[in-house]
């Protein structure tokens, strides 16, 4: 009976060791298409946003036609709390290819089309650095940093949509410049 006991603990124990793993390295082949009508519900729910309030994010401008992709990013609601975030991580580089900011994904290498939070972010394209909530990173830096990919819906509209994921970036937590993988925590 102790034997039976002990293999049923070791069978639980590897199987939440391995659900922790396959939570930590995502396949990103498989990811649900929910997030991607929801990020479009979100584009819209964003774009009549502004148009009532006269924000200075601008749909057309910082998402459809802008080879550096952003996202209207607010910290606080209109009462003043915090907003909820999602808990999940990212981590990979930053590079410039074909004109277009890309998101290079460290485990496994996945390209995917960065969104970058407004307000928040500044592009440099003289020198192709960012910074993001004064964090400034480099082409090449490895990061880590809250946010989720998902899969790039074919009818996006605007350029640099040809990366079959999209990434939003997140700074709940802060974007961290790591040295090496090693150092990876997500």
């Amino acid at each position: 009976m102790k034997n039976l006991f002990r293999l049923i603990a070791i069978s639980s124990l590897n199987i939440l060791a391995t659900s922790c793993v396959n939570i930590h390295q995502i396949d990103y082949e498989k990811i649900d298409n929910k997030q991607i009508v929801l990020q479009d519900e979100q584009r819209k729910s964003i774009s009549n946003q502004n148009l009532l309030t006269n924000n200075s994010f601008d749909l057309r401008k910082h998402y459809i036609e802008a080879n550096v992709k952003y996202y209207d990013y607010k910290k606080y609601d209109d009462q003043g709390q915090l907003l909820s975030v999602q808990a999940s991580g990212v981590a990979g580089r930053f590079a410039w290819e074909n004109n277009c900011l890309v998101f290079i994904s460290a485990y496994g290498g996945a390209r995917a089309t960065p969104l970058l939070p407004y307000g928040i972010t500044q592009w440099n394209s003289n020198n192709k650095t960012l910074t993001i909530d004064n964090t400034a990173i480099k082409m090449g830096d490895l990061i880590e940093a809250n946010g989720v990919f998902t899969e790039t819906s074919l009818n996006r509209e605007g350029v640099c949509w040809d990366y079959p994921y999209v990434v939003g970036i997140g700074v709940m937590g802060g974007i961290q410049v790591l040295k090496s993988e090693k150092e990876l925590i997500f």
